[in-house]
């Protein structure tokens, strides 16, 4: 796995990592102090569907709270798919039938 801090201010890619896969404890450790470093992460072709593979990799980061929507009562998302938990927060910009499937649907 490899972890380059992109050229603007804050942010890294990750290289090397299929997050579909069950993540060493050594690579989680690095991608947790990536997150700390750089605040930010961009993972580029991964497949996180089923959805139990998205859980699995966010845990990786720790317990799963609620997303923000959820803490403040606004509710689910209207964009997010129906089996993704209310604990995950999809942000994507890829398009399902023309509708994004997460917050950067445009």
């Amino acid at each position: 796995m490899q972890i380059i801090q992109m050229k603007s201010l804050l942010g890294a890619e990750v290289l090397g990592i299929d997050v579909g896969a069950t993540i060493s404890i050594m690579d989680q450790a690095l991608l947790k102090q990536a997150l700390s470093d750089h605040l930010t992460l961009l993972l580029r072709g991964q497949n996180l569907v089923p959805v139990d593979k998205h859980i699995r990799f966010a845990q990786a980061f720790g317990s799963l709270g609620k997303i923000a929507n959820n803490l403040l009562g606004i509710g689910p998302r209207s964009f997010q798919p129906k089996d993704i938990p209310d604990s995950v927060s999809v942000i994507s910009n890829i398009k399902v039938n023309a509708k994004g499937i997460g917050s950067l649907g445009d």
